[in-house]
């Protein structure tokens, strides 16, 4: 539904704004993400949001002027071409101190939206990186352009939009880039000495930091600790030789860098089975002289 200003009132909202209101299909609201409002506002000094709770997520786009947002126990000011995501579970603020105020503003839901929000809040913050912020407004505004000339999209097609919209808002950033170089450097340090116990002076040094920093940084970029991580891959590879290979379970808890006792215990809590008959219900049965179809 479309949202007329002039005679819809909402304070210190102008008239040629513009805003639309969607409802989606219960097969939106159970499979996809999708757009509950999107708008166009110019403002007066007088607009101001404050909200305890509200379920969507909001994008917010400054295009000219300035708004002031309190949000997550943080005061920001935000300018022309900077962009902002707030989940409105969580208490907010915005308002505009001076006539002038511009902006595209664009709610979503579904799916698990609120998940991946909280997770791109935490990692980079409310505030979107600029480069982002531009190509995010940019996207916004094709997307109200393609709602104004009256055109419709599947449900599916609305969920890529939506998704498009959080690549933007998690962003490729410099740091991302460099998190991504040496967590791969690590990562290959790990396959290269798979058969071994692997140290965390080792992991760092592969990584160019101290243990310490390595640690938390790790931690902090992956969600693993690094011990948490080389375990993991040591039992993802013991999985590719409990199917592949008709190895016992004592050979490739030695090529894992285990001792038999620890990797059946490890592997049985990871897996929920022990690794025999982990392998007992996923190996492929091949008859002889014929040819593995996943080989």
């Amino acid at each position: 539904m479309r949202l007329d200003f002039r005679v819809v009132q909402e304070r210190g909202v102008l008239g040629k704004s513009c805003g639309y209101l969607f409802t989606p299909l219960p097969t939106a609201k159970d499979l996809y993400f999708y757009i509950t409002q999107i708008g166009h506002y110019y403002c007066t000094h007088a607009y101001a949001i404050r909200r305890d709770y509200f379920s969507p997520i909001l994008v917010i786009c400054v295009k000219k002027g300035c708004l002031h947002v309190d949000y997550r126990g943080t005061s920001t000011r935000l300018k022309a071409g900077d962009a902002i995501l707030i989940d409105c579970r969580e208490p907010h603020y915005y308002y505009a101190d001076m006539d002038g105020l511009e902006f595209y503003y664009l709610h979503f839901e579904g799916s698990n939206a609120h998940e991946i929000c909280r997770h791109i809040l935490d990692l980079h913050g409310p505030v979107v990186e600029k480069q982002n912020a531009v190509s995010l407004m940019a996207l916004i505004e094709k997307t109200l352009q393609f709602y104004e000339e009256g055109r419709t999209e599947t449900e599916f097609e609305e969920s890529l939009r939506v998704y498009e919209i959080l690549h933007y808002l998690h962003g490729s950033s410099a740091q991302d880039a460099g998190n991504a170089f040496y967590i791969d450097q690590v990562t290959a340090y790990i396959n290269e000495h798979i058969g071994r116990r692997i140290k965390l002076e080792e992991l760092a040094a592969a990584a160019s930091l101290s243990p310490y920093h390595f640690s938390r940084r790790f931690k902090r970029d992956t969600g693993y600790s690094p011990v948490e991580y080389v375990n993991r891959k040591k039992i993802d590879y013991a999985k590719t030789l409990l199917i592949r290979t008709d190895w016992s379970v004592t050979e490739i808890a030695e090529r894992t860098g285990f001792s038999l006792k620890g990797f059946i215990k490890l592997f049985s809590q990871e897996e929920g089975t022990p690794p025999l008959a982990w392998r007992r219900k996923r190996q492929q049965h091949v008859e002889p002289g014929q040819q593995s179809p996943s080989s």
